[in-house]
């Protein structure tokens, strides 16, 4: 087997970073913050691994996605599914047109070998075996032996983001149950991210141009179905994309019941429905 070099054909087949732009939304929030916090944390012991849970629809991956432009490195963008092998984030076999057997490096691999950060969204759903197979490159003074027989050992400024929708168990059915193993948890740094404060997001909404009092109204309604999202009442996430879709209808002319139609209620079946609309009506936005 031959490692590809820089001179291979197969170079155009390498994992390249996201051209990743900051949102013009964007605002700092209580997760950003503790978000900074714990990269400095890992960069200061060693770490390689910071994961960020909390419910689906929170803003961890925007959260993390700008964290790692701060950082002012490239950064690969990586969806996790039970699916996922190893394979998918290190390197893959790849026969060039003369022939030849090369390794195509895959995104995690790229970034541990160039100095990158890798967001790994939906990490949760990563299997035990492909955890398995990252173990070295997490550890302080991990590497990982490749196809080839190279042994790397990463740059110093890899660094990789996870997250995921809940590591504990007592936080509601919108949490992940998945179980990721001790040993890896044992080396990582935790940041445990939640639903925006009101501030936070209502400052989102008229940023992007909406009005003070309605984008209010529409927060006070998503605040009182997050509690049933977190139950699990229902599985749309309550999320500020949610938000902004209502908030779009709203400023097109549409009915605040059919808004709510639109962006949530036409994808619930019946009992979710009534639970929402119980939650809408408590807020005072049908």
């Amino acid at each position: 087997m031959v490692r590809n070099t820089l001179l291979d054909a197969s170079e155009v087949l390498h994992a390249r970073p996201a051209n990743f732009q900051p949102a013009s939304t964007y605002i700092r929030t209580a997760t950003c913050t503790a978000l900074d916090e714990a990269i400095v944390v890992a960069r200061a012991s060693g770490t390689r691994l910071v994961i960020l849970s909390g419910p689906s629809g929170s803003s961890k991956t925007f959260a993390a996605r700008h964290a790692a432009q701060r950082l002012g490195l490239p950064q690969f963008l990586v969806e996790i599914s039970a699916a996922t092998a190893a394979e998918d984030l290190l390197e893959r076999p790849w026969t060039t047109a003369d022939g030849r057997l090369v390794w195509v490096e895959q995104a995690v691999l790229r970034a541990a070998r160039e100095g990158a950060v890798v967001v790994l969204d939906e990490f949760d759903l990563a299997s035990p075996k492909l955890l398995g197979r990252l173990h070295g490159l997490f550890d302080t003074h991990g590497s990982v032996r490749l196809a080839s027989g190279e042994e790397l050992v990463p740059h110093p400024d890899f660094l990789v983001l996870a997250c995921c929708n809940g590591l504990r168990r007592d936080t509601g059915g919108a949490y992940s149950v998945q179980l990721i193993s001790s040993a890896f948890l044992g080396r990582a740094v935790f940041v445990a991210g939640d639903f925006l404060s009101e501030a936070d997001e209502v400052s989102i909404y008229t940023a992007a141009g909406y009005a003070q009092e309605t984008a209010t109204q529409v927060y006070k309604a998503l605040y009182a179905l997050r509690g049933q999202f977190k139950l699990g009442a229902f599985t749309v996430p309550p999320s500020p994309r949610l938000g902004l879709r209502v908030l779009a209808a709203l400023k097109n002319g549409l009915s605040a019941e059919r808004a709510w139609s639109l962006a949530l209620c036409d994808g619930l079946d019946e009992k979710a429905k009534q639970v929402v609309a119980t939650c809408l009506s408590a807020s005072s936005h049908l």
